[in-house]
């Protein structure tokens, strides 16, 4: 082999694992970033988070001594941080908006999105929402539906 063919199959070499390997940093990084988002809200209501969970573009952790929930979700057009006191909250559930996959039959349906919804006891706050899923922000749908469950059995443990 000479040293020409060598080369040119080193840079090809480069060349198509480059942008994997930028993907992957970029991933990483974000991860870090949305992890550090998240233990910054925490520390600013006084709360360790017990259990997180960062999952493409947001993080949710939960407190268990102190009862608050915490979430971050930062997408290219917008960014939603919310920490939940679940002393304050009567229930916890998981909306799932849904639409027509195929317009000849209507029963055929996909999921739009994927949110949990915490309704507090007094009747003049408004529920708050922490979107898992949305079909306008992610193009399909892969873990969001159990996770979404683990974490409504984990939040509704709390809520007395």
């Amino acid at each position: 082999m000479d040293l020409g063919t060598v080369a040119i199959s080193a840079s090809i070499l480069v060349a198509c694992t480059l942008p994997f390997a930028v993907m992957y940093k970029k991933k990483i990084n974000k991860k870090h970033q949305l992890s550090d988002e998240l233990q910054q809200l925490a520390a600013s209501k006084n709360c360790k988070l017990t259990t997180t969970e960062i999952y493409g573009e947001f993080s949710i952790g939960l407190d268990e001594q102190a009862g608050y929930v915490c979430y971050v979700k930062k997408t290219e057009n917008s960014q939603h941080a919310a920490c939940i006191d679940l002393s304050e909250i009567k229930r916890c559930e998981i909306k799932t908006t849904h639409s027509p996959f195929d317009p000849k039959n209507p029963k055929d349906t996909e999921i739009d999105r994927l949110a949990l919804v915490f309704y507090p006891k007094s009747k003049q706050d408004d529920p708050i929402s922490l979107g898992f899923y949305d079909v306008d922000e992610t193009f399909q749908l892969a873990d969001e539906l159990p996770l979404i469950e683990k974490w409504l059995a984990l939040v509704s443990k709390l809520i007395k």
